[in-house]
């Protein structure tokens, strides 16, 4: 095991046409050069799911402190390639939706459960370099996950979650209502009549036991001055003194990753009170119904709005039609903030569909370092594959 901020190197030939190139390995966010965000820049930033912002050294050190998972941070800048690998007991059966077979493998995906993949690369001939180089060099089983259509690798293929992104081609959010067609505007004022009397509050983020409002970074967080834009109907407030992120969100956090059937790693209370985006927490009569965080990432296209995790009481779901409440609370936000888009995320795929949001496929490879599991593991993935929610929604006139 290396020592805290220290690197290593490790070689590996593709082929012979290929010259034999570096991986660093960092076990620390904080040792990362700044390389390491020069050729994250040259990369998918341009893509309509983003995503790179969750690869960024600043990303990257709040994860290390707030979620430690075995991190580890390869890079190879002549080759143009950098992936984060943890740690985690995945269950092979999850898609399968039958029984559990948990093993310990090596993941290469952000170690936060979102819908970006845990990569970087210039070009295939990276993506090549990469693969041959894990089965040399990683051992047991390896799972790259959230890989996005157009960037796979030499090694056995499945489906894992789809995400949905929404292209805010609208002037505000009275003009996206108006552009869908009757069954989907009578679904969306229905449900805005069940969400009125909600109030909605912007929490400021505690750093080092301190209350700090947000302004604008490098991860697109902003401070909030004046209160959120009314959304037909619903009291949008900012509280007379700061509010933290409060110990009576977590548990609905908790009720989520506890029923959900997509499992990954469960976070504790610090991620979400350091959370260096916004966060949007939901009351009624004075109590919490649910809470929603967001980042931002600027891209060639305009700014992307990731929705990243939230939680919610299951109890109240269909009273106040909670799960599509919130979705048009983020694209309310989105639009009235001027976002060009918004990555809706994965899981609840019906429900992300019925916003006119598009489906992105994501695609997980499998490796192993023994070639006997490596080769059952090609014949295999497939039928742990997810699968795909497959009615499509004409949402638009």
């Amino acid at each position: 095991m290396m020592g805290p901020g220290k690197s290593k190197s490790l070689k590996a030939e593709v082929s012979a046409n290929v010259p034999v190139m570096d991986f660093r390995c960092f076990e620390r966010a904080s040792e990362l050069p700044p390389a390491w965000d020069a050729c994250l820049a040259e990369w998918r930033l341009g893509t309509p799911g983003g995503g790179a912002i969750y690869l960024e050294k600043a990303f990257l050190e709040f994860l290390d402190a707030v979620n430690p998972c075995g991190q580890r941070y390869w890079f190879s800048e002549d080759a143009g390639v950098l992936f984060v690998t943890y740690e985690l007991k995945l269950n092979l059966l999850n898609f399968a939706r039958f029984g559990r077979l948990a093993v310990p493998a090596t993941v290469i995906g952000v170690p936060l459960s979102v819908a970006a993949p845990g990569f970087a690369t210039r070009e295939a001939e990276g993506r090549m370099f990469m693969a041959r180089w894990i089965r040399r060099h990683l051992k047991g089983l390896t799972v790259i996950l959230n890989v996005p259509e157009g960037e796979g690798f030499e090694l056995p293929e499945g489906l894992t979650l789809s995400s949905y992104v929404l292209p805010l081609k609208f002037m505000d959010f009275e003009d996206y209502v108006a552009a869908l067609r009757s069954p989907y505007r009578r679904q969306v004022k229905k449900a805005l009549e069940a969400f009125a009397g909600v109030e909605v509050f912007e929490l400021v983020t505690r750093t080092d036991s301190t209350l700090v409002t947000r302004t604008k970074t490098e991860l697109g967080t902003r401070t909030k001055t004046n209160p959120v834009p009314e959304l037909n109907g619903v009291n949008q407030s900012e509280s007379k003194s700061p509010q933290a992120f409060e110990p009576d969100l977590y548990p609905l956090y908790v009720d989520v990753f506890n029923h959900s059937k997509d499992q990954l790693e469960k976070l504790e209370p610090i991620y979400f009170e350091q959370f260096p985006g916004r966060t949007f927490k939901f009351t009624h009569n004075s109590r919490p119904l649910a809470f929603v965080q967001t980042l931002d990432e600027p891209t060639p296209a305009g700014l992307l709005r990731h929705f990243v995790l939230g939680g919610f009481d299951r109890s109240q779901l269909q009273k106040f039609d909670l799960y599509r409440n919130l979705l048009l609370q983020l694209i309310k936000e989105a639009l009235a903030d001027g976002c060009t888009a918004i990555n809706l995320g994965q899981t609840a795929a019906e429900s992300k569909s019925k916003t006119g949001a598009s489906e992105h496929l994501k695609y997980l490879y499998v490796a192993h370092s023994n070639p006997a599991l490596h080769k059952l593991l090609g014949t295999l993935v497939k039928h742990f594959s997810y699968q795909r929610y497959r009615t499509k929604h004409h949402v638009f006139k």
